[in-house]
């Protein structure tokens, strides 16, 4: 599999000509904007940074997970798999009923071309002051535009995909249900860093239940800024000394730069 970082949790995954897509955020709105206005998907952004692509599966639904998950179903007819707030803010933009996957609470386990993918609950971390931000479900589909608050998480999943005898874990938010990964393993573990501080042995747990050989660092990039701009990092992700942790549990670290591409199984 080939696995290129889109910046924030997004991931772009490759087999046999077939492209997965998880995610996915190229919009990444200006901090003010998040703050005070409804917020939209940028097309232009998207046909810039977002690949073509055959699958689109987000954990959950907050915007910076999900904004554009619609409009990129949309523009490539792309079956769009995630939680019934995913789905419903899906239809609500348009996306065809024959286009939506819905993932019940306790998990799902679906085949996606080359793609064995499995949908395992999970917590979304928290973040300010050890909170958890824009917690919830929704029960109808929204209107949109919607402002972030509107983006609850929806439910969260990790996921785990497995195709050409290789497999990796996307843990898009840094909380830990460890019951769901029994059974499981990954060579590759792409790993939220946002909010980790406040997730007891975060990387520790992952690797124990997971054994990967490689630990990928996601989501410690500043989402505000745009792909275009030097990539920031996000205060109190703990990347710098990532690596040096990672090593520790006898684990290979990678800390991707944006738009890099790496290699899992043969």
């Amino acid at each position: 599999m080939r696995i290129t970082w889109l910046g924030c949790a997004a991931f772009a995954v490759e087999a046999e000509g077939r492209t997965l897509l998880l995610d996915p955020f190229a919009t990444r709105c200006a901090l003010h904007r998040v703050a005070f206005a409804p917020l939209e998907p940028d097309r232009a952004a998207i046909d810039r940074w977002i690949p073509r692509v055959d699958y689109v599966i987000c954990g959950h639904a907050h915007y910076d997970h999900a904004l554009d998950a619609p409009a990129i179903a949309r523009r490539d007819d792309a079956l769009l798999v995630g939680s019934r707030t995913l789905c419903l803010v899906a239809r609500a933009a348009g996306v065809p009923e024959a286009q939506l996957r819905e993932v019940p609470p306790d998990g799902a386990r679906l085949r996606l071309g080359p793609f064995n993918v499995r949908l395992v609950p999970s917590v979304h971390g928290r973040w300010a002051f050890g909170r958890m931000l824009f917690a919830g479900c929704l029960d109808e589909p929204p209107r949109l535009p919607m402002r972030a608050a509107g983006w609850v998480d929806g439910g969260v999943f990790g996921i785990h995909v497995e195709a050409q005898g290789a497999s990796l874990y996307h843990a898009g938010s840094a909380g830990i249900v460890d019951g769901a990964l029994q059974g499981l393993r990954a060579d590759a573990v792409l790993a939220c860093l946002a909010g980790r501080r406040f997730t007891p042995g975060y990387l520790e747990r992952l690797a124990g239940a997971l054994r990967p050989g490689l630990l990928v660092a996601s989501h410690f990039d500043d989402f505000f800024r745009g792909l275009d701009l030097p990539l920031r990092t996000l205060p109190g992700t703990g990347v710098h000394d990532f690596p040096r942790e990672v090593r520790a549990l006898g684990v290979t670290p990678l800390v991707p730069a944006h738009l890099a591409s790496f290699v899992v199984g043969d």
